[in-house]
């Protein structure tokens, strides 16, 4: 079984392979105390919200701890899932770009196709 780092590196990524490795905000959530979050998190792929309904296919470079806590929903249904508290954010790649996100804009729908290409132009233009 690839890790996902190598199919991260691949140029000839497909949808089947990102499903494999995208992580949703619950699967995190499900983790988040976990000593090994961060080998969990490293090099997949999560579905984030960057403005208004616009989601981006990003890949988790790292962890970073932000200084005030807050409140992430694990589940989109408030009766099945429970509140998380966390300082956990994310730092996100998309191309040459990098920014931190807390994981309350993690989303906990699977990408789209579009997203994929989206992802993949980017990282062609970055070389």
């Amino acid at each position: 079984m690839k890790t996902a780092k190598q199919i991260a590196a691949r140029s000839d990524i497909e949808i089947a392979d990102i499903f494999k490795i995208q992580l949703l905000r619950k699967d995190i959530c499900e983790q988040i105390h976990s000593p090994y979050l961060e080998d969990i998190v490293q090099d997949a792929f999560v579905r984030v919200l960057e403005g208004a309904n616009r989601y981006r296919l990003c890949r988790v470079v790292q962890l970073q701890k932000c200084d005030k806590p807050y409140t992430v929903q694990s589940g989109a249904d408030q009766a099945k899932h429970q509140n998380v508290e966390t300082r956990i954010e994310l730092v996100l790649a998309f191309g040459r770009l990098q920014k931190r996100f807390k994981l309350s804009l993690v989303s906990n729908t699977p990408a789209t196709t579009s997203e994929l290409e989206a992802l993949i132009q980017a990282q062609s233009a970055a070389g």
